[in-house]
């Protein structure tokens, strides 16, 4: 049952527009690092190279292309459930409410590290290639994805069983909590879902910090963690308010 869960799941989140929206804006990392590599000034030199690809993965992939596709993927894990009221009905089924929100959660995070854990090895792999200890650094940035891809997608999922309004709320998180906020006050970092990632990706890279003033490894993980199970909990007991028609 579980499985078909998941293949369900699958189905209504990779059978729309959105994945072709997401896998376009996956690309633009990608042809960037190829512009770079081509035309750059600094491209070749081992410093340049890795500050710029530092700063691609920062400030586009980590900090706007990761939480914009798990937003997406996570607010549509039961979108179409909760849009047409057959949400009660998966409810019914012999599942567990933990296992369903797993699930959910594990495709949403899938899909949306897929497509960024993606566009981080091919722009790597561009930038960095032939660069010592290159591909510890995009190692460090796919372990940081795969925990912002499972955090992230927690987050949204649990967002899109408390309001309607998933989609608005989510964004408006992603630009002014995470983008502008923590950006600005240091304080906001430690309840920031990109500080957790950055802090990650950090003790996962080769030749010690990579980022600027990240959180250490074990607050980020115990903090993420926090997130998580919090995210979960959410999620289990907003399920727990859906009625299940009873049989006559």
């Amino acid at each position: 049952m579980i499985a078909e869960v998941v293949r369900v799941t699958a189905r209504q989140l990779l059978g729309r527009r959105r994945t072709l929206l997401m896998s376009l804006l996956a690309v633009v990392p990608v042809l960037l690092a190829l512009m770079y590599r081509l035309g750059g000034s600094e491209s070749g030199s081992v410093r340049g190279d890795r500050e710029f690809l530092t700063g691609l993965f920062d400030a586009l992939l980590i900090t706007l292309l990761l939480p914009l596709v798990a937003l997406l993927f996570g607010t549509a894990a039961f979108g179409a459930e909760i849009e047409d009221g057959t949400v009660i009905y998966l409810l019914a089924k012999p599942v567990g409410r933990l296992r369903l929100v797993l699930a959910k959660l594990v495709v949403a995070a899938g899909a949306t590290f897929v497509l960024v854990g993606g566009s981080i090895l091919s722009a790597g792999l561009i930038v960095l290639l032939g660069v010592p200890d290159g591909l510890g650094l995009v190692v460090g940035y796919l372990v940081g994805a795969a925990s912002g891809a499972v955090l992230y997608g927690a987050v949204f999922v649990a967002l899109s069983l408390v309001t309607g309004r998933a989609l608005i709320a989510g964004l408006l998180y992603v630009l002014i909590w995470e983008g502008l906020l923590a950006g600005l006050f240091a304080g906001i970092r430690v309840l920031s879902i990109r500080q957790y990632v950055l802090g990650i990706a950090d003790a996962a890279g080769v030749g010690g910090r990579i980022t600027a003033d990240t959180l250490p490894v074990g607050s980020a993980a115990a903090l993420g963690a926090v997130v998580l199970v919090g995210a979960v909990v959410v999620a289990l007991r907003r399920l727990q308010s859906f009625e299940v028609p009873q049989a006559d």
